[in-house]
């Protein structure tokens, strides 16, 4: 409860700035080598969400995600996972100067897209996400957990407003 109250959504190299750890680089390391393993041996990318995915993709919405992982993080996940494929671009922490829950990434998927915060519909599932949403002046849909992300939510929210891409 402790680290969903303080680090849940932060980048991993503040986390340990918060914790003034010393020999960050080598535990940079060995996390990096455990997610990979991790992302390896497990179903992290639940079929809810995989489905949710293809069928906006379908229905051609542009499907973005920002992301407080570096690099590293999203090509572990690109390799080992098939959400990618429903993906039309990616942005990390290492294409912006402020990670959220600055709105700065969702301001450059804005951009990037060409679209503004009204025709913006983001999905977030931490707390410094939903800050990050909420100040870039976009709609938003809050979920606790990966399960709860169905097409259903997604469609029903943009029945009520009209929007031309989301991130994730």
């Amino acid at each position: 409860e402790e680290h969903t109250g303080i680090f849940n959504g932060m980048p991993g190299h503040t986390k340990l700035k918060m914790l003034d750890v010393f020999n960050i680089g080598k535990i940079l390391s060995d996390k990096s080598l455990f997610f990979e393993q991790y992302i390896k041996e497990n179903n992290v990318i639940p079929q809810n969400v995989l489905d949710c995915l293809q069928k906006l993709h379908e229905d051609g919405y542009l499907l973005y995600i920002a992301s407080n992982a570096d690099y590293a993080t999203l090509d572990t996940v690109r390799g080992y996972t098939k959400v990618f494929n429903y993906i039309d671009k990616d942005f990390c922490v290492n294409q912006i100067s402020y990670p959220k829950p600055n709105p700065q990434i969702y301001l450059k998927c804005m951009c990037e897209a060409g679209i503004g915060p009204s025709e913006t519909l983001i999905v977030e599932d931490s707390e410094v996400g939903i800050k990050s949403a909420d100040s870039s002046g976009a709609y938003y849909i809050s979920v606790e957990n990966p399960y709860e992300l169905t097409y259903d939510l997604i469609k029903n929210k943009i029945n009520r407003i009209e929007i031309l891409w989301l991130v994730f």
